[in-house]
């Protein structure tokens, strides 16, 4: 799709799905889907950290409660940074508050948020937060239903060998459980060991910006850390681009609940983009976020737009019926991560030389003794 084109609603383009039908898929997933599920979105979440300072940990000096939406996304990463440095620094959690932090994190990115919208309101010369009345689905701190995570197991069903995700939640890893799919999955950070070798797995989840479940991985301020931070020049961001190329050179992609103004999703796509593969980009996006078609970074990628948010779920489901109906493979290992895993693994005659223990939802590898050994790092 050219620049010069615009995107369509997706149901009067639903042709363009037809190739899918086909090949492997890969699926990049931004907060929509999160959100959809009840979790909270970026200024939420920053609202609701500076209403625990204030109220729980009495912070004195606190800048003025975040408004939603906020208009200065720098002030809620650095708030959200600074709240979770505390966390990661206090080790084995000495603190009371960085207790609280741990607990409130949980509650906010594991389990379910509240399924509400705060709304910043002045009070005297500060900003408060507030909940809107008559919202629904109240249910703080309750793990997600299989209601709750519809999309998120939909994604799964298309059959797709693996998900992107710049999200910390591990919603994904709940709906992969929630309907087994009669494989391990593995679940991926940035600073995964071999993390070009995920593709010889099943199924995988790459989480660009890391995760709740390793709380010193979670990247707040994504545009920070692609510009001068962890992901700029370094072996870090090199390895997230090779893993991100390497799926548009092996399989077709579907992007969904992200607005493409994540710095991620341009820094990735530009060095992965290619104008001539036989494999498709399809994204889907609200109406109003249209626009952003016209990038030309992203001229290869198919934008096809919806009027409203329920519109996500018959999107999905037509994949998941194109998917069972075409005859693509459904796994089959990249000839570089065979490789890689030949190398690591493997002897020239084929035994296994090597063996380590990879934990589900993890990316924390350990050599393993041999047979009959005791394991000198694992804890009595």
């Amino acid at each position: 799709m050219s620049s010069s084109q615009e995107a369509k609603d997706w149901r009067s383009k639903e042709k363009i799905l037809n190739p899918l039908r086909e090949g492997r898929l890969y699926v990049y997933a931004g907060a929509g889907l999160s959100m959809a599920a009840g979790l909270v979105g970026w200024d939420e979440m920053a609202a609701l950290v500076w209403y625990y300072l204030k109220h729980y940990e009495a912070g004195k000096d606190l800048l003025v409660c975040p408004r939603i939406p906020a208009k200065k996304a720098r002030r809620n990463a650095l708030l959200l940074g600074e709240f979770v440095k505390d966390v990661v620094e206090a080790g084995f959690l000495t603190s009371q508050d960085s207790f609280g932090r741990l607990v409130l994190l949980n509650l906010l990115l594991r389990y379910r948020a509240p399924r509400t919208k705060f709304i910043a309101v002045k009070k005297a010369r500060q900003m408060e937060i507030r909940r809107k009345q008559n919202t629904d689905r109240f249910r703080c701190g309750e793990e997600p239903s299989a209601e709750d995570l519809t999309l998120h197991s939909l994604v799964w069903r298309t059959g797709c060998h693996g998900v992107f995700s710049p999200n910390y939640d591990t919603l994904f890893e709940h709906a992969y459980s929630l309907y087994h799919h009669r494989s391990a999955l593995r679940a991926y950070r940035y600073n995964a060991e071999f993390l070009r070798y995920i593709f010889s797995n099943r199924r995988f989840i790459l989480k660009i910006h890391g995760d709740i479940n390793d709380i010193g991985s979670m990247e707040l301020d994504p545009d920070e850390a692609w510009t001068s931070g962890r992901f700029y020049g370094t072996m870090v961001g090199y390895n997230l681009k090779h893993a991100y190329k390497t799926a548009l050179e092996s399989g077709h992609m579907i992007y969904i609940g992200l607005s493409f103004r994540d710095k991620a999703i341009e820094k990735l796509h530009c060095c992965g983009r290619q104008s001539d593969s036989p494999y498709r980009r399809i994204a889907l996006m609200p109406e109003k976020e249209a626009a952003i078609a016209g990038n030309p970074c992203f001229a290869d990628i198919t934008f096809l737009t919806y009027k409203d948010r329920g519109e996500v779920r018959p999107f999905l489901e037509r994949v998941v019926d194109l998917r069972r109906a075409g005859r693509y493979r459904d796994w089959q290992p990249c000839l570089e991560a065979s490789e890689i895993h030949r190398q690591l693994f493997l002897s020239e005659s084929g035994e296994l030389v090597r063996r380590i223990s990879t934990e589900l939802w993890s990316c924390k590898s350990r050599p393993l003794p041999p047979p009959g050994e005791r394991n000198p790092t694992r804890p009595r």
